[in-house]
């Protein structure tokens, strides 16, 4: 991956180089250039995440991250040593064929007894259900 550390098995060739390469892969293919660029950029945001997020994440050398913008449904409840996500769902969730890992905007509340506000969370793939709503004119797939 062209944003991804090269301490994390990526390229680690910048932002300039990724938009190139999204670009010139979407004179192709759109499908192709947004895949590229979204997945791309959840890698590089994965990167400044903790270090245990890090070596998680990035354990298999071809680690991919999905995109999902946001989450509707209940809050995410705070539990000893993170976040319960249940019960939420979202539409049109980019790279989640080739995806181990999802990015998703949710909302929890940041303290005990504290209002619910905007996060982003890293969710393992594994533990979601998907549902295959990605019917878009111009996507072949």
């Amino acid at each position: 991956d062209v944003l991804t550390p090269r301490v994390w098995g990526g390229s680690g060739l910048g932002f300039a180089t990724a938009l190139l390469t999204a670009e010139e892969l979407s004179r192709g293919c759109a499908s192709a250039g947004w895949l590229c660029a979204v997945m791309g950029g959840t890698t590089w945001t994965v990167a400044q995440l903790p270090p245990e997020a890090r070596r998680e994440v990035f354990a298999a050398p071809s680690t991919r991250v999905a995109l999902q913008l946001r989450l509707s449904g209940p809050p995410a409840q705070r539990v000893p040593g993170g976040y319960l996500v249940r019960g939420m769902w979202g539409r049109f969730c980019s790279g989640i064929d080739h995806a181990q890992w999802i990015i998703a905007g949710v909302n929890a509340p940041p303290a005990p007894g504290a209002e619910p506000e905007p996060h982003v969370m890293l969710l393992p793939q594994e533990r979601t259900v998907g549902i295959d709503d990605w019917h878009t004119s111009g996507c072949p797939y």
